[in-house]
């Protein structure tokens, strides 16, 4: 009986110390104030969250237009220039295909500033046009241009960071965006973000894209000039109407699309093997598309 008491009290003691090691590992558990999944210890390390120069980084604000939006407002523009204005006897515009899938070209803001379409005809380029991602720009379409593109932005890009490397040791490339800079006619760039590697603090640089110099993102001592934003620089007070211009542009480019769509006009197609007459008779009776004869989208010749 001794015996059988002595067990039952030995089993009763282990299962004790059992409970308080399970006690203690929740209390743990418990307690824990957050800190899960970060180093702790003597070793820390340290994340920048107010870097020294503001990161660019893809916006999106409530002008910003979708690329299926641009796509349809450069397709209008296309058509019309093709078959009725001044590339109507041009065969490589004729026989081209408008890609739906642009560069987007960003602003100093962050914000999409203009989206870069392609014509094309058998493995060439003949043209190409710059359309606003923002309506704040004002103008559906900024720029048509009757030649191939000249940026090669992939090789801009590696240029871009071969400089960044060289100028800032220590720091690590982990982005690259084309786009522009200026208020007036905007300049091609390429913006480079870089991340210390010491304590991990981004910066963007700004790099042109032709000058292949760093440009000051913002005025500095004795460097007045920088790399201005093209949208900051509307003044608020004229942006609503840029925006209508935009909307007003935009609402006859729509209707013309989803009227050629609908009567079988296929965009992936070249003109030239489709049934051009459903085009053609509606701009007959609709007035002339806003953007044919604007000084803001006339075939560019200087290049």
């Amino acid at each position: 009986m001794d015996k059988v008491l002595w067990l039952n009290k030995l089993l009763w003691l282990i299962t004790a110390v059992l409970a308080i090691i399970v006690i203690i590992g929740l209390a743990g558990l418990t307690t824990d104030t957050g800190t899960s999944g970060e180093q702790t210890g003597t070793d820390t390390i340290t994340i920048a969250t107010t870097p020294a120069v503001q990161v660019l980084q893809q916006n999106t604000s409530p002008t910003t237009v979708p690329v299926k939006t641009a796509y349809n407002r450069t397709l209008a523009l296309f058509w019309n220039f093709a078959l009725t204005g001044p590339y109507a006897a041009n065969p490589d515009w004729s026989d081209a295909v408008l890609d739906p899938e642009p560069v987007t070209l960003f602003d100093v803001n962050g914000d999409p500033l203009f989206y870069e379409f392609y014509l094309e005809n058998n493995g060439t380029v003949p043209g190409y046009f710059w359309t606003a991602a923002d309506k704040r720009v004002g103008a559906g379409v900024f720029r048509i241009y009757e030649s191939p593109p000249h940026a090669d932005y992939a090789r801009i890009a590696r240029t871009a960071e071969t400089l960044v490397n060289a100028g800032y040791p220590g720091w690590e490339v982990i982005a690259e965006k084309p786009g522009l800079y200026g208020s007036g006619y905007p300049y091609l760039c390429t913006f480079v973000t870089v991340q210390n590697t010491t304590n991990a603090v981004r910066e963007t640089i700004v790099v042109d894209a032709y000058t292949n110099r760093t440009v000051p993102i913002r005025p500095t001592e004795g460097s007045p000039g920088y790399a201005e934003s093209y949208l900051d620089a509307i003044p608020p007070g004229d942006q609503p109407g840029q925006v209508a211009r935009w909307e007003s542009d935009y609402s006859p480019a729509e209707k013309i699309v989803t009227y050629a769509l609908a009567h079988g006009i296929d965009p992936a197609r070249p003109l030239s093997e489709q049934n051009t007459s459903v085009i053609t008779a509606y701009y007959a009776t609709e007035p002339e598309d806003p953007a044919v004869g604007s000084n803001n989208t006339s075939p560019d010749e200087s290049e």
